[in-house]
């Protein structure tokens, strides 16, 4: 949703002192820290055209009805991510069945995940149509090092 305001020059920095004022009331005193909500956790084995026909009966995703996030425990990169366009990386990991799992990160190499040791991954499952294929991408929002499942929320 998008919303405009009209107003004369002269009465811009009024404006802005009283909007920032009203949102610090609003929110409180400091900055917040972003926070993903995660659906689930899910295993990599988990993941598969079963869930992806259970994600598809969810749309149409939007304000009302948002896409689910989903949180990877232990996910491994053989590989380090392969950066593109300068400002992206795709990245790959089997799951215990030798399945390969592919996805991408928007925007996120100034945070690249290391290769070889344990990570948690936040990601949100699409498909990719491509080269007349259908696979399942996972879209990176976020990854931290791995944290024992009794240990995080």
């Amino acid at each position: 949703m998008a919303v405009g305001v009209a107003l004369a020059r002269e009465h811009v920095e009024t404006f802005r002192a009283q909007f920032a004022a009203a949102v610090r009331a609003a929110t409180g005193a400091g900055p917040t820290e972003p926070r993903l909500e995660l659906a689930v956790w899910l295993t990599p084995e988990d993941i598969g055209e079963a869930l992806m026909a259970e994600l598809d009966a969810l749309h149409p995703f939007g304000q009302a009805n948002p896409e689910p996030v989903f949180g990877l425990r232990g996910v491994v990169l053989r590989r380090p991510p392969e950066i593109f366009k300068e400002r992206h990386f795709r990245f790959a990991f089997e799951d215990g069945r030798g399945w390969r799992h592919h996805g991408v990160a928007w925007g996120l190499t100034a945070k690249l995940p290391p290769a070889g040791v344990p990570l948690d991954f936040a990601v949100e499952l699409k498909w990719n149509f491509y080269g007349g294929r259908k696979l399942i991408q996972l879209e990176l929002l976020d990854w931290r090092p791995a944290v024992p499942a009794s240990d995080s929320a």
